[in-house]
């Protein structure tokens, strides 16, 4: 609809309709507490392994999230992963969420990478098929062996793990 609010608002207002469907209520303070443990998300028990793997490659690895900044500076500073990474570009930058192809662009702009020699990957199907209708070359990350979305963009690859995509760029 063109009207930006950031994913912060958005996964309050999220909150707020679900406690309103199932006819409950919160108190502020348990509110606070839930809405808070978006800081402390676990990461998958691969993730640590599979970075590791990625930098010793030498690969340039980068986030490209709806979350706002804040957030995800605090998810990955609490996870201990914010060294691995050359950039984090929240969609923010141009006020739109994926899959909007000025999100994608924005990778392609603040990296200053052509759009083929960067690999896509998310864990989301429909993410990947935003970035790969962009144009990028692209990886599903399906970590329950689900089913991709049908949006006429289907990933390029598919793994399980984050260290089988490592593995994959390092052949």
């Amino acid at each position: 609809m063109y009207r930006y609010v950031d994913f912060w608002e958005v996964t309050k207002d999220a909150l707020d309709y679900a406690l309103d469907f199932y006819n409950s209520t919160l108190s502020v303070e348990n509110r606070k507490y839930l809405l808070r443990s978006w800081d402390h998300l676990e990461p998958f028990p691969d993730v640590q392994h599979g970075l590791d793997l990625l930098k010793a490659s030498n690969q340039n690895l980068y986030i490209l999230s709806n979350g706002t900044p804040r957030m995800l500076s605090r998810v990955l500073k609490n996870a201990g992963l914010s060294s691995y990474f050359q950039d984090v570009i929240s969609v923010d930058r141009v006020k739109a969420f994926k899959p909007n192809p000025k999100v994608y662009a924005s990778l392609e702009e603040v990296t200053c990478i052509e759009r083929r020699k960067i690999l896509f990957v998310s864990s989301n199907s429909w993410d990947g098929a935003g970035a790969k209708s962009y144009g990028f070359p692209t990886a599903w990350l399906n970590r329950e062996s689900g089913q991709a979305d049908m949006l006429g963009f289907p990933s390029d690859y598919s793994f399980a793990t984050l260290p089988q995509i490592a593995n994959f760029l390092q052949r």
